[in-house]
């Protein structure tokens, strides 16, 4: 979640990510309020656009339609060249039909059905607001408590990297108990663990009532291949947790992990850097996912 300009949240995974999710480049009115409109390359300077949440109102933000996220083309000359849909994603989203943006309240109005009584797992993006809209980091985490007033708090488990957020959640009068810290750095394998990282766990877990119980992380900073195995034999060794999972074990934390899917069909890149050349196949997915439950102890 992320904020508009008249202090509403709405659902997007970054706050200057419009240029490439929606439609807005083609609306010429809406287009010249972006922080940074489409300009073509012109010799050594790349084709550019950047369009913020922030630059617009929420009643701005509802006129745009959803698009695939799309790949930037850094050496287009036109706006008709700029973007195109990455290799293996859905055209679904490029047929002329319009798929709404989302506030946050309406996602939340939408999930909150008695019918399936769905927990919910918003992350409130990290973005310094206090410049543009006076908000310090506390005060963005009420506003986006502020749209599950209606909702039991059991059933939401509010997500940042912030740990000003998370404490926050978990020192309200109506709390989150169940606020996730993000865990991004300060845990990869082959690296000590961050003093820092600690320093902020030793703080949200000593918070009472309620302190800090869940933590998200990377799937690179929570299996590994066993030392000592390379070649050949990385593909038939049963991986194992690594110290940062232990780490947070240890510590009573439950951990939760990041979106599986997000690799494509035979993951590969950052998410999977602690286990190379153990995906071979793509049934090999499964097999990491079982043992992200099984070893990592992943919930």
């Amino acid at each position: 979640a992320v904020l508009t300009n008249d202090r509403q949240f709405v659902c997007r995974h970054g706050v200057c990510d419009l240029h490439y999710t929606t439609d807005i480049l083609s609306r010429p009115d809406l287009a010249a309020k972006c922080t940074a409109p489409f300009s073509p390359r012109g010799g050594a300077t790349p084709a550019a656009a950047v369009c913020c949440s922030t630059d617009f109102s929420l009643e701005e933000f509802k006129q745009l339609c959803a698009t695939m996220e799309m790949e930037m083309n850094t050496n287009a000359t036109s706006l008709a060249t700029f973007l195109k849909v990455p290799a293996g994603h859905s055209e679904v989203y490029a047929g002329g039909r319009c798929f709404p943006t989302l506030s946050h309240k309406e996602f939340v109005s939408l999930v909150n059905l008695e019918l399936f009584e769905a927990r919910m797992t918003p992350e409130l993006k990290v973005w310094d607001y206090q410049p543009l809209l006076g908000l310090m980091p506390e005060e963005a985490a009420d506003l986006l408590a502020e749209d599950y007033a209606d909702v039991p708090e059991t059933r939401v488990f509010p997500q940042s990297f912030d740990p000003k957020h998370v404490e926050r959640w978990l020192s309200l009068d109506k709390p989150f108990p169940d606020a996730v810290l993000l865990v991004r750095s300060g845990f990869e394998v082959g690296s000590p663990i961050s003093k820092a990282q600690v320093a902020i766990l030793d703080d949200l877990q000593a918070l009472r009532p309620h302190a800090l119980s869940i933590v998200a992380m990377p799937f690179q900073t929570l299996l590994e291949i066993p030392a000592n195995v390379t070649g050949g034999e990385v593909a038939q060794t049963p991986l194992v947790a690594t110290r940062a999972a232990n780490f947070m074990k240890d510590r009573g934390l439950r951990i939760w992990a990041w979106t599986l899917e997000r690799s494509g069909p035979l993951p590969t890149g950052t998410f999977f850097s602690s286990v190379p050349g153990f995906m071979q196949q793509d049934s090999d997915v499964m097999v990491f996912l079982h043992a992200l439950f099984q070893v990592a102890g992943v919930e």
